[in-house]
């Protein structure tokens, strides 16, 4: 999408990860080993990048929202990060961090002041910074994540104070609850302030807007708890990943016969899941969106591959040709969702007896091959790349002697 700063719209950024220190050699991103810590070293090291771009784009959004004191405030962030850490690696903050380096115009103006207001109040609320700082200018709503509360705000709002414990100003600000405890720390989101949700790559989609899709909250929580846990009874390690990396599910509505799930770049943490009769499916969803998330926080921190972006490739598992970077995303997550599979093969887990349970384990596993073999052949891996492949292709090749070879699945 082109610049266009008289309309406020979003621009792609071109411009990929701002240089970081080496990554340590990656292991276990595609399935963690018990213990692992990967999961929880990207996302410390994705936040820390976020951290260094917070600064200008705060005395940006002082200046958009007619702020008095930020400068005093600014400093007291500074001396005790420990909170803005907190509240930064969370996607209603983090997200909006992102979103704001490709974005201009009148839309950046908005992002700024809902970035401000936003981390100013969750701030706040977490008793600092030891300073004070006077807002005119609001947002129409905070999403107060951490406070798992939102507030909708009249007019502009202001002013508003922020202060070590307390806020004033916003007294007359509505109050809802959109957020419902799937398992801690992970929360149903009703409201979602990606910026983003909206634009959408599948061909047979149309965005991501939150919506139960005529169905109750606690439905949707129970469907939630049990995909998540058969993860967690079949794959311990990706369910403690899940608690480690992902804080909002987004419902994207319901359908019997189709599901869909997304996750985005710019908002690691927030997954959009539509609601499906069938727990496999649901279980799918989460394993599938958690990879995404784990290599969103990766590109972060590196390119991955050099040729990541053009051309474009038949996909084994869209309808659309993909770039390999969709192609590396689709393989990455369904030799997860396949270790899933191979788990519950070993425990006789009732499902896996089904005929369904093993014709959709076949199909994983011939797309994972056309998948792997278009990487290998054509991809151009930095170095983190080069050992996100080779894990990927030690598990395929597991999965070729096991399941491929020794259930006649290939």
């Amino acid at each position: 999408m082109a610049p266009d700063a008289g309309r406020g719209r979003l621009a792609v950024d071109a411009r990929g990860p701002t240089p970081v220190r080496a990554l340590e050699p990656l292991r276990d991103l595609t399935i963690p080993e018990p213990g692992s810590t990967t999961t929880r070293q990207l996302v410390s090291r994705a936040t820390g990048r976020v951290m260094t771009e917070v600064p200008p784009l705060l005395r940006e959004a002082a200046r958009a929202s007619r702020a008095t004191g930020f400068d005093a405030w600014a400093r007291a962030v500074a001396r005790a990060p420990g909170p803005a850490a907190i509240l930064l690696r969370r996607p209603h903050l983090g997200g909006l961090v992102r979103a704001l380096r490709s974005t201009l115009g009148a839309a950046r103006e908005a992002l700024l002041v809902e970035l401000l207001s936003t981390f100013a109040y969750e701030l706040a609320l977490l008793g600092g910074p030891d300073a004070t700082m006077s807002v005119e200018r609001l947002p129409s709503r905070i999403l107060a994540v951490a406070a798992r509360h939102a507030l909708q705000i009249q007019g502009d709002g202001g002013p508003v104070t922020f202060a070590s414990g307390k806020v004033a100003g916003l007294e007359g600000a509505t109050t809802r609850r959109p957020y419902v405890v799937i398992d801690e720390p992970v929360l149903l989101a009703l409201e979602d302030n990606n910026p983003l949700a909206m634009l959408e790559a599948h061909p047979e989609k149309r965005g991501n807007a939150a919506s139960l899709g005529g169905r109750r909250a606690d439905a949707w929580i129970a469907s939630l708890r049990e995909a998540l846990a058969l993860v967690d009874t079949c794959v311990p390690e990706l369910g403690a990943e899940v608690r480690a990396c992902v804080d909002l599910v987004v419902p994207v509505g319901f359908d019997a016969q189709r599901h869909e799930s997304a996750t985005y770049r710019e908002a690691p943490g927030t997954l959009y899941i539509s609601l499906h009769p069938e727990p496999m499916t649901m279980a799918e969803a989460w394993i599938h969106e958690l990879s995404h998330t784990k290599l969103n926080l990766l590109f972060e921190l590196d390119p991955v591959l050099e040729n990541a972006s053009h051309p474009l490739y038949p996909s084994p598992l869209r309808p659309d040709p993909r770039p390999l970077h969709g192609v590396l995303l689709a393989v990455h997550a369904f030799l997860a969702v396949l270790r899933l599979y191979e788990r519950m093969l070993d425990r006789d887990h009732p499902l896996s007896r089904a005929a369904p349970f093993r014709a959709r384990m076949s199909a994983i596993h011939r797309g994972n091959e056309e998948g792997l073999a278009i990487l290998t052949t054509h991809a151009r891996p930095t170095r983190v790349g080069g050992e996100l492949l080779a894990e990927m292709s030690r598990w395929a090749a597991r999965f070729r002697d096991r399941l491929g070879v020794g259930l006649r699945l290939g």
